[in-house]
């Protein structure tokens, strides 16, 4: 089981998660539901979720219903995540996959990166 940390980058009003170890959809929920409830606390609609030491654990059919279930738990089309792998993570097409998914699923603000720096400024951006 992975672990994780939620914290917030005050100064740009944005919930950062941190994830590392392997991680399927339950470790994904119990986190996303933390982070959520945190945003709420903070009035933050923008999210960078760092994946960079994690190792994802979804089989396909996951992938394509997962946009589902996070509208269910409670992520809306108008919140900003930027989710950040490793450069060289052998998951990358999954990760390419779900944001194609999310988009048509009326999640376009979930954007992919595989470097911090530019994923915190596109959160900054908008």
């Amino acid at each position: 089981m992975g672990n994780y940390r939620i914290d917030c980058l005050d100064d740009d009003r944005v919930v950062r998660i941190i994830t590392e170890g392997r991680q399927g959809p339950a470790e994904h929920a119990v986190w996303i539901r933390e982070g959520l409830a945190e945003a709420g606390r903070r009035g933050c609609r923008k999210f960078i979720v760092d994946h960079r030491r994690m190792e994802l654990d979804f089989a396909f059919i996951e992938i394509y219903e997962w946009p589902r279930q996070l509208k269910a738990m409670g992520v809306e089309a108008g919140m900003r995540v930027a989710i950040v792998i490793a450069a060289t993570d052998p998951k990358t097409q999954d990760y390419r996959f779900f944001e194609d998914v999310a988009f048509n699923n009326g999640l376009p603000l979930m954007r992919l990166f595989s470097d911090y720096d530019p994923a915190l400024n596109w959160l900054r951006e908008g």
